[in-house]
């Protein structure tokens, strides 16, 4: 009998509920299933996802949606299975820019500390205990002179907590559209706290 009817009987033994089959296909399959994950998996992605780890996600899935599979041949198998595959590696991709976005959000939102001396901007109340009280005087100043566009944008991130995902729809913009508000918010911040040097008077 050769490999491909071999897989054809597995096939229908797994539908039979064979215990072991449905592993015995997923093995049939594993060698092409590495060579697709290794192909298409981003080199920079890779370097923190194995391939193999994709393929093992895909046999989990197998297993569970195997009812699903309406294929009897060896091809129908492996195209089902290859279809699988790539899902998850969109999902592995997908993961890594989020994390990515996350980290690079995070980094964004510690770089605000230099915004009065070593004190982090980002607290949920403007005149924390952690603001020395010139600080905070010259943040409210500086706060003051920018847009109304400008404040409302830092006090939702900043004071609120808000992520860009919940600030869209009530600034009425899309996710990344907000994103660029905000930079450019930080950015005019910034200049006007630094025409403002920390502990010098402000105008009332």
């Amino acid at each position: 009998m050769d490999a491909r009817a071999d897989i054809s009987d597995l096939i229908a033994s797994a539908r039979r509920g064979a215990p072991d089959a449905i592993g015995r296909l997923f093995e049939a399959a594993r060698s092409d299933l590495l060579h697709v994950a290794a192909r298409e998996l981003p080199p920079e992605i890779r370097a923190k996802v194995a391939p193999s780890d994709v393929v093992q996600e895909t046999a989990i899935d197998m297993h569970r949606d195997f009812a699903r599979f309406a294929g009897t041949t060896a091809d129908e198998l492996f195209a089902w299975l290859r279809e699988i595959l790539r899902y998850n590696l969109i999902d592995v991709v997908r993961r890594d820019r989020a994390a990515i976005r996350r980290e690079t959000d995070r980094d964004a939102v510690r770089s605000t500390s230099d915004f009065v001396g070593n004190i982090p901007v980002v607290t949920r109340t403007p005149a924390g205990s952690a603001i020395r009280r010139e600080d905070a005087a010259a943040l409210a100043a500086a706060m003051a002179r920018l847009a109304p566009a400008d404040r409302e944008v830092l006090e939702m991130r900043h004071w609120q907590g808000m992520t860009f995902v919940a600030m869209a729809p009530l600034l009425g913009r899309s996710e990344e559209a907000v994103r660029k508000m905000w930079y450019r918010a930080v950015g005019r911040l910034r200049a006007e706290l630094a025409a403002t040097p920390t502990g010098a008077p402000t105008a009332d």
